[in-house]
């Protein structure tokens, strides 16, 4: 009698671990599946937290992430141009010029930021060259945004009388 006793705990807790074993196998090939699922729907998302030239392009696609990297290339170059607009009422490089070491300086840093994805250095660091097509919106978006501070600081002088 104690034999029979033995082989039933010995049956109950073998089928306790099988189905133990069973919910371990079913929740694991969960996660496997949604982990697929998950990688399936990002594969074309750049991973969270990469950022270029300090442009955080995490969880974009590609052509997202190009468009926001030009985005971040003009809006530097016009910070360093919007110096040579608004120092003097007159309409810069035409009527005045900025000091020689002002407008060399300038030059430098913005062929510094063209150059760079073309030399070794950039392609070392990993940066890749815009497309050329790209210059020449560049070139349009940067005289568009000249002729409209000078519009608004001409508005601004016939209002004031004066320049900042």
């Amino acid at each position: 009698m104690a034999r029979g006793r033995h082989v039933k705990h010995a049956r109950s807790a073998a089928f306790v671990v099988a189905i133990a074993l069973g919910i371990v196998l079913l929740a694991l090939g969960g996660v496997s599946f949604a982990a697929y699922r998950y990688d399936q729907a990002s594969s074309d998302r750049i991973l969270p937290g990469v950022s270029i030239s300090g442009t955080d392009v995490g969880g974009m696609t590609r052509a997202e992430a190009i468009t926001a990297v030009e985005r971040a290339a003009h809006e530097r170059l016009t910070q360093t141009l919007i110096v040579h607009m608004i120092r003097t009422q007159h309409i810069p490089f035409i009527q005045s010029r900025a000091a020689t070491p002002v407008i060399l300086l300038t030059a430098c840093i913005m062929a510094l930021g063209i150059y760079l994805p073309f030399s070794p250095v950039g392609e070392h660091l990993g940066m890749v060259p815009l497309p050329p097509a790209y210059f020449v919106w560049l070139a349009l978006i940067l005289s568009s945004y000249c002729l409209l501070t000078q519009l608004v600081k001409t508005i601004y002088i016939r209002r004031f009388g004066q320049w900042l």
